[in-house]
């Protein structure tokens, strides 16, 4: 029998995980998809006329300095990682969500001010290495940059407080703004200026919609001390796999651009832009999942067979697309980029089929990323330093180029998925969460 002092130890019930909402998770996601699917349409329309109102040297510079920007503005992607993982997990408090948009707001404006800066410091050396005409298209990346960081914060709130809806509304207001502007700028005859021109002037609507989005979610109220250590401890491999996940899609323009002759450049710029068709879906499923899977494997949910689901629905999508591909590149080619791309129709299947295994690769990793699984990362790592020595190496014909990046890619692909069924249901957390 107790006494004053002492009490009866009771047996422990075990706590099921909560049951998965299916509805509103298929809300959610088909809003996500619905609105994805509408930024990349718009995306899709950017470079289906772009690349026609340009000669193909001309378009491989917009390629390139696209390229270059996504890769500089990896920190941005990591920002929106960051802000839609403890928006999810700190859903609940108000206070919580204001602190950490205006920490991470504060983090987003220095970063894109100093990159801007370096970018423009190193203007010369980057319109040598690219083979670009001038300095402009440089200068209107940086103006890109300054927009680019801020943005993705409040993308980042959005998604992690389940407001798909307005996320969705303000990622494709970007590339609205995007088309129409730089379709115009063009037309005035601002050639490759005027489509990064459109660039600029979307990602400056873009940031402003999803701020003024996230402002009324995340309420005005007294700041609150927030775990900036064990934020730090997650956000900088996180950064690293944005860093390697960025790499590997685009250096390969990039080194077109440096390695080949303007016009190989141009068409290999066609190539890539068709192929990168095959990711888009995976982009859409990816940014429903990281906060769904985060939010579910922080209090105990069914994360596991959301991501067997997610992954599933990506490779049958993605098998579908290669095989459109395989039988018919010439009509693909002539449907996005145009028809003087049609003479390197013969490599698209290829090149899909590595743009293929890099979608399939982006959901994998998101799921191991939000479950704060480890082992993924330096295979990840190593993926685009190889392919960048590969590609320094092979680089004496189209197919040669291409043939490497779809070894890279097939041999990331296999890495990534047996780290994944290694996984097994209960993914640790270990010193990615939050204390």
């Amino acid at each position: 029998m107790a006494t004053d002092l002492q009490v009866e130890r009771q047996p422990v019930a075990a706590v099921a995980p909560p049951p998965i909402a299916w509805r509103k998770l298929l809300g959610g996601g088909t809003i996500v998809v619905v609105g994805s699917a509408a930024t990349n349409v718009l995306s899709f329309l950017f470079s289906f006329v772009v690349a026609r109102l340009l000669k193909p040297e001309d378009y491989s510079t917009v390629t390139a300095c696209l390229s270059l920007l996504v890769v500089v503005t990896v920190p941005a992607a990591t920002l929106q990682l960051v802000a839609a993982r403890y928006a999810a997990i700190w859903h609940e408090s108000a206070t919580m969500v204001h602190t950490l948009a205006r920490w991470l707001a504060r983090i987003a404006l220095c970063l894109g001010v100093l990159l801007a800066v370096g970018l423009i410091a190193l203007s010369g050396f980057f319109t040598r290495y690219l083979h670009l005409p001038n300095a402009l298209p440089l200068y209107l990346v940086s103006g890109v940059l300054l927009c680019s960081f801020v943005g993705p914060v409040y993308r980042g709130l959005l998604q992690g407080l389940h407001h798909f809806g307005r996320y969705a509304i303000a990622s494709a207001s970007e590339f609205a703004v995007r088309l129409l502007a730089a379709v115009s700028l063009v037309l005035l005859g601002w050639h490759e200026a005027g489509a990064l021109g459109g660039v600029l002037l979307g990602a400056a609507g873009g940031a402003v919609l999803a701020w003024r989005f996230a402002s009324d979610l995340a309420g005005v109220c007294e700041s609150k001390a927030i775990p900036v250590r064990a934020i730090a401890r997650w956000a900088m491999p996180t950064l690293l796999v944005q860093v390697a996940l960025s790499a590997l899609v685009f250096q390969d323009t990039l080194l077109a651009k440096h390695f080949f002759s303007p016009a190989d450049a141009g068409s290999y710029a066609g190539l890539a832009t068709t192929a990168r068709v095959l990711f888009y879906v995976s982009g859409a499923l990816s940014a429903f999942l990281f906060p769904v899977v985060a939010r579910m494997h922080t209090h105990g949910g069914q994360s596991r067979l959301i991501s067997h689901v997610t992954v599933g629905l990506v490779a049958l999508v993605e098998i579908v697309l290669v095989l459109g591909y395989v039988v018919a590149p010439r009509f693909a080619l002539h449907l996005i980029v145009g028809s003087q791309y049609e003479a390197v129709s013969a490599y698209l299947p290829a090149i899909a089929v590595a743009l293929a295994s890099y979608a399939v690769i982006n959901v994998l990793v998101s799921y191991l990323l939000a479950t704060g699984n480890r082992a993924f990362l330096i295979p990840l790592l190593v993926a685009p330093v190889a392919e960048g020595l590969l590609m320094t190496v092979y680089h004496q014909s189209l197919g040669e180029f291409v043939h490497t990046l779809d070894a890279v890619m097939l041999g990331t692909l296999a890495v990534m998925a047996w780290i994944y069924w290694r996984s097994g249901a209960a993914a640790t957390t270990s010193t990615w969460e939050i204390e």
